[in-house]
């Protein structure tokens, strides 16, 4: 049976996957925080630290989490309408443009 790329409640993050992220936010232009409910520690600290950034953060999930009154725009939808809906729109902006 092979393994999902995934980490199980209870797990914890492998050392260098919370780095990269870290390193990836730090480079980020924005950032889109996709259906996580923002409460597991520490994954949930990235998205802290973008609120607390400069950052543009937009928030998809069809539920409230700590930080949906915190971030630039929520989107309260499914990832499943939400991503490729945001991608149509990125689309025609690019065709436009």
């Amino acid at each position: 049976m092979a393994r999902p790329d995934v980490v199980w409640f209870g797990e914890m993050l492998p050392g260098d996957a919370l780095e990269t992220a870290q390193n990836a936010l730090e480079r980020a232009a924005a950032v889109i925080v996709v259906g996580t409910s923002n409460r597991v520690y520490p994954a949930a600290a990235l998205v802290d630290a973008a609120v607390d950034s400069s950052r543009p953060v937009i928030e998809i999930n069809p539920d409230i989490t700590p930080v949906s009154d915190a971030v630039d725009i929520r989107i309260a939808s499914a990832a499943s309408e939400a991503l490729p809906a945001m991608l149509t729109s990125l689309d025609a902006i690019s065709a436009n443009g």
